[in-house]
């Protein structure tokens, strides 16, 4: 059983390790979806969100490796005789990673807006709030808790969908 464990947090390690690499080739990221749906972007402004962009990335794709990794450490715990203080512990740092995560995204949001206009915030603004959670959930075509249409998980345009080319 331990053999297991060493070999499973051993395949994590390095997908993520590969992961981490693979963002770090010098392959330039992918650009920023605000580039689609903010009108008048002048070259300047997209310079400078796809520099923010970057810098967003380059912060956060270690904290996804590190997060990894310890979602795979408390696994691991969860499946032998430990500890709960040790638990505790794995499960803190992994609330500050989250936290750290957030604040990272939370800063290039405030960085983007600062470089828009009055009437391109107004856009940001109105599509940042119809967002959601920021995975496509919402009320829309989904199998939901039963079979056929309803609530739950469908096709990621949530409750306010109102028809249309999305």
């Amino acid at each position: 059983m331990k053999k297991l464990q060493v070999i499973l947090l051993t395949f994590v390690i390095l997908f993520s390790a590969l992961g981490f690499a693979n963002a770090q080739n010098g392959t330039p990221p992918q650009e920023p979806r605000i580039f689609s749906f903010i009108p008048d972007l002048t070259d300047s402004q997209k310079d400078k969100i796809t520099d923010y962009h970057t810098q967003m990335l380059e912060k956060i794709t270690p904290l996804q490796s590190e997060m990894q990794i310890k979602r795979a450490e408390l696994n691991a715990l969860m499946v032998k005789d430990s500890d709960l203080k040790e638990k505790e512990s794995i499960v803190k740092e992994m609330s500050d990673i989250r936290f750290n995560i957030q604040m990272t995204r939370i800063e290039y949001h405030d960085n983007v807006r600062n470089v828009l206009t009055d009437e391109q915030k107004a856009i940001f603004d109105q599509h940042t709030i119809r967002r959601g959670n920021g995975r496509g959930q919402g009320k829309g075509y989904g199998r939901g808790c039963g079979n056929g249409y309803g609530r739950g998980n469908g096709y990621g345009r949530g409750h306010r969908f109102q028809g249309g080319n999305n």
